[in-house]
C-alpha cells in the first residue's frame, strides 16, 4: 500500500490525475452527497447472527489433479497449466467459478489463461516486469471513483483494463527512498477479475482496455479533495459492493476458520506491515496526517479505539508492541486465538519465539497450500481481518481501509471491537 509513481510511456495524464493524488488521499472522508442513497448502519448487511456470509457457496471446489481438463480448456482461475499437473493444491479463486460480465458489457471479455506478453502504458511486458503503478487498494479506490462518475454521467458500461499489477513489498538495498518500478520491491500481476465478481455493475473489464477508453473520464475531477469527499458517503456504500472479492475467497475463508475452531467463536485478526513499511513509516512521520486515513477516521467516528499514541507505534511497531498489544486486547476481551494477516514469519505460526510470547493461540492462512496470486493472498487476508469479531488494522495502510470497507458492506462492523494500532 505505500505508494510512488514513476512516469511511464504515454501514461503521464494519469499520473497527474491519479498518482499524485493518492499520495495523499484519505485524511478526511466527506459527508457531503448528492445521492439519496441511505449509508449502511452498523450490524446491517448480508450476513447471520454469528456474521457469517449466508450467501450459497458457489459449487466446485476442486483438487488441481481434478480441474487439469477443465484447466487446459481455459476455464476461470489463473493456474499455470504445468503447475496444476499432480500438486494435490487447490486453485484459488475455482477454476470452475462462473465469473462473466453482465450483458452491458458488450464487445469485452475477460480471460483465464497464463498473461504472456501485454501492452501497458505504452510498452511490452510480461509478468516479469516491475509493476511500475500503485499498490492494489490504492488502484481499487481509484476505480470506484471513476465507477462514481460512471452512474454521475449516466454512462452504460465503464471499460477498464483487467490486467495490472501491484508492489509487494521489499527491501532497498542503498538505503535510499522508495520507488514504484525500480528493484527495491517485489511484485505481482494480476487480472481485476481474478479477484472480483465481476457479473454486475456495467464493468466490463478486458486484457485488450486502456484506462483512457472514455472521454468523458477526463471529466471526472479525479483530484485529492474530490477523492476525500466520496469516500464513506452514501454513494460510496451504494456502490462498494460492486468491487467484492469472488465468492470462492469467501468460501475458503469460512473453511479456515472451520478448521481452526474459530467460525463459531470470537477471535481477533491483526493486520501488521513491517519490512519496506518500516522505512516507509519514518519516511512519513512528519507529514502523516496528510496520509490516507479516512478508514480510520471513519471508524473511530463511529467508536473504533486507538492502541498506541505515538507515531511509529502506530504505523510500524516493535516486536516488543506488536507482543504486547496483541495480549492487551486478548486479555481485555477474554479471546483465546489471534488470526496474523501479515507476510512476516516472525510473526506467523511456526516461530516458536512469537508463539511463546502471545497469551493464545497463533493462526494464519497458509497460502502454500494453494496454487494462487500473491493478489489473491491479499483478497484471503482482506476477508479474514473483515470477518474476524475483533480486529487490529493499520491506518496508514489501504489493506485495511478495504477491511473496514468489508466490515460494513458485510454487516461485520463493530465499532465495540475494532482497534487501531
Amino acid at each position: 500500500s505505500v505508494l510512488y509513481w514513476m512516469p511511464r510511456g504515454n501514461a503521464k495524464w494519469l499520473l497527474c490525475i491519479s498518482g499524485l493524488v493518492l499520495l495523499t488521499t484519505f485524511n478526511t472522508f466527506g459527508t457531503h452527497d448528492i445521492d439519496t442513497a441511505v449509508q449502511p448502519t452498523l450490524g446491517q448487511g448480508v450476513g447471520d447472527a454469528r456474521g457469517v456470509d449466508t450467501r450459497e457457496p458457489v459449487a466446485g471446489e476442486r483438487e488441481k489433479v481434478e480441474v487439469q481438463k477443465v484447466v487446459e480448456e481455459g476455464s476461470q482461475g489463473e493456474p499455470k497449466v504445468e503447475a496444476a499437473r499432480g500438486t494435490g493444491k487447490k486453485v484459488l479463486p475455482y477454476v470452475d467459478e462462473v465469473n462473466e460480465l453482465d450483458g452491458s458489457c458488450k464487445g469485452s471479455k475477460v480471460s483465464t489463461g497464463e498473461l504472456g506478453n501485454f501492452e501497458f502504458w505504452g510498452k511490452t511486458m510480461n509478468s516479469s516486469w516491475p509493476c511500475p503503478t500503485s499498490g492494489m487498494n490504492n488502484q481499487m479506490q481509484m476505480l470506484m471513483f471513476y465507477h462514481n462518475c460512471k452512474v454521475a454521467h449516466e454512462k452504460p458500461e465503464l471499460l477498464w483494463r483487467d490486467i495490472t499489477c501491484s508492489p509487494t513489498g521489499g527491501v532497498h538495498k542503498d538505503g535510499g527512498r522508495y520507488e514504484v518500478g525500480s528493484k527495491s520491491y517485489t511484485y505481482t500481476w494480476f487480472r481485476w477479475s481474478s479477484l472480483f465478481n465481476v457479473t454486475q455493475g456495467g464493468i466490463c473489464y478486458d486484457d485488450k482496455h486502456t484506462w483512457s477508453m472514455h472521454q468523458w473520464l477526463k471529466g471526472c475531477g479525479f483530484t485529492d479533495a474530490a477523492n476525500k469527499a466520496f469516500y464513506a458517503t452514501p454513494s460510496y456504500w451504494k456502490q462498494r459492493h460492486l468491487f467484492d472479492f469472488r465468492q470462492s475467497y469467501y468460501t475458503e475463508v469460512e473453511k479456515f476458520l472451520e478448521e481452526r475452531g474459530l467460525a463459531r467463536k470470537p477471535f481477533l485478526a491483526v493486520h501488521l506491515r513491517k519490512g519496506d513499511y518500516v522505512k516507509f513509516c519514518k519516511e512519513i512521520k512528519r507529514s502523516y496526517k496528510k496520509l490516507r486515513l479516512a478508514h480510520w477516521k471513519y471508524a473511530k467516528g463511529r467508536g473504533a479505539r486507538d492502541l498506541y499514541d505515538k507515531h511509529m507505534d502506530t504505523c510500524s511497531p516493535s516486536r516488543d508492541k506488536v507482543v504486547q498489544g496483541i495480549n492487551r486486547l486478548l486479555k481485555y476481551h477474554g479471546l483465546e486465538d489471534v488470526v496474523m494477516a501479515t507476510t512476516h514469519p516472525e510473526y506467523r505460526p511456526g516461530d516458536a519465539a512469537f508463539e511463546a510470547d502471545i497469551h493464545g493461540r497463533v493462526h494464519a492462512f497458509d497460502a502454500s497450500q494453494y496454487e494462487m496470486s500473491k493478489a489473491s493472498f491479499t483478497a484471503v487476508d482482506s476477508i479474514i481481518l473483515a470477518r474476524a469479531t475483533h480486529k487490529l488494522l493499520n491506518r496508514y495502510s489501504t489493506l485495511s481501509l478495504t477491511a473496514v470497507d468489508l466490515s460494513v458492506i458485510k454487516g461485520w462492523f463493530n465499532n465495540e471491537t475494532m482497534w487501531f494500532w
